[in-house]
């Protein structure tokens, strides 16, 4: 059992490897896609959006040995967060400002991710009983001997005293008692139908025009943003000679190819858009966290047929993982974020 299962097993609830979440592994056929990593090409990850849209908003700097964030009243320290960061994969020796600056507010995001998922355990579910932690702690401890391994040298791997392995241990406890209310079958079916072009590898080839909408955007502006849109719409469908990307490069916010896309590379909203059009179709205007986009779909492939009998645990997997976003996010607006990154 290597160290990242063992992080899995205490209820982390993120990806260990910092710098990109990891998608659950799939026993049984067909072959599902992973969940890259984002490129230029992609929609930006909504933790970087949100840790960029924190460090505007409170751009104090934080000195050694004062807190790098504050969630709620709950710290994060400098130290904190430069142990996350000794625990992800090695770094090359030079790395540009630009991407020290990436991994330091994906290193923060999962920080701040793991407490929000925590006060939200605390006020969803039962206290985890001493005893019980004490029990699991132990078969771990049994586990790590299997690797000639103790206790002591996992806690120095991972930078974690006994308590706060302790309290990692009662995390993984309730969120598994916690989904184990949420997840019914019915859930589980609904949601392997809503994912069906997931589950069966479908991908489209698709390009997109797109305006930003910054938070600040007035209603008016918003108005002008999809009026344009859909003028540009209206005049693809009236002249097929038209080439769509050339008009979505004339656009000031550089839209164009995206190339082959899987169901769950993008926002949901724009995901739910494009794999709904078939090839050579031009979205209706479509709005996403990111802006207001017009997709068109230049090719699609069909993928394996898949039984959910036979994809129920993955289904399960992805579904908890989905859960866990929708309440990360919910968790983002009810709870105050101070950012002060240096």
């Amino acid at each position: 059992m290597n160290r990242r299962t063992w992080m899995a097993c205490l209820g982390l609830l993120v990806a260990a490897n910092v710098g990109s979440a990891q998608t659950p592994p799939v026993p049984t056929e067909p072959v599902l896609p992973t969940e890259p990593a984002a490129s230029p090409a992609k929609l930006a990850p909504f933790d970087e959006v949100f840790i960029k849209k924190q460090l505007l908003l409170e751009p104090a700097l934080a000195p050694a040995g004062k807190s790098v964030a504050v969630v709620g009243e709950v710290p994060i320290s400098l130290a904190e967060l430069k142990s996350v960061l000794d625990q992800s994969d090695p770094m090359p020796v030079h790395q540009s400002e630009r991407h020290q600056r990436q991994n330091q507010m994906r290193a923060l995001s999962m920080l701040i991710d793991r407490i929000l998922m925590r006060k939200f355990l605390e006020a969803n579910t039962q206290p985890v009983a001493p005893a019980e932690v004490q029990r699991r702690l132990a078969e771990m401890e049994a586990g790590l001997k299997h690797q000639d391994k103790s206790l002591a040298e996992f806690c120095q791997e991972t930078n974690k005293s006994i308590d706060q392995l302790k309290a990692d241990i009662a995390d993984h406890v309730r969120w598994s008692a916690y989904v184990s209310t949420q997840l019914t079958d019915g859930k589980l079916m609904q949601f392997y139908t809503d994912n069906k072009d997931f589950f069966e590898g479908v991908t489209v080839q698709a390009s997109h025009i797109v305006i930003r909408i910054p938070a600040s955007a007035t209603q008016a502006e918003k108005d002008k943003a999809r009026a344009t849109l859909e003028g540009l719409r209206n005049q693809l469908l009236s002249d097929p000679k038209l080439d769509f990307d050339e008009l979505a490069k004339r656009q000031p916010d550089k839209g164009g190819d995206l190339g082959e896309i899987h169901r769950r590379w993008f926002d949901e909203q724009f995901s739910r858009a494009a794999f709904a059009l078939q090839k050579g179709e031009i979205s209706e205007v479509v709005q996403t966290d990111f802006g207001l986009h017009l997709i068109k779909v230049t090719d699609r492939k069909q993928g394996k047929a898949s039984e959910y009998t036979k994809l129920r645990e993955a289904v399960r997997e992805f579904c908890e993982q989905d859960l866990r976003q929708a309440i990360l996010a919910q968790q983002r607006k009810a709870v105050k974020v101070e950012v002060n990154l240096p």
